[in-house]
């Protein structure tokens, strides 16, 4: 089997509700570990830390969270990205 390239390779997206959206997150899933959550910031998406994940993964369970509005998250209607929004969503 060859190495991946990206650590998101060998992610399992998952989508989730949370503030009544659907959240994509891709996760590395290490149930035994002490859990790592990524956060991007405005413009981004879960997948700026294709290449640090993997540094991590194994030794903890990693998220890496699309927030509400981003990569393949759900918009909110009407708009909601109060720092509020984003942390109820966590």
């Amino acid at each position: 089997m060859a190495t991946p390239r990206f650590a998101c390779e060998i992610a399992v997206r998952r989508v989730v509700r949370a503030g009544g959206l659907r959240l994509s997150m891709l996760e590395w899933p290490a149930l035994d570990r002490p859990g790592l959550c990524f956060l991007h910031g405005g413009f981004a998406h879960a997948h700026w830390f294709d290449l640090v994940a993997a540094a991590f993964a194994g030794r903890y369970h990693v998220v890496s969270l699309d927030q509400r509005g981003h990569g393949e998250s759900e918009w909110p209607d009407p708009p909601a990205y109060a720092t509020q929004d984003f942390t109820g969503d966590l």
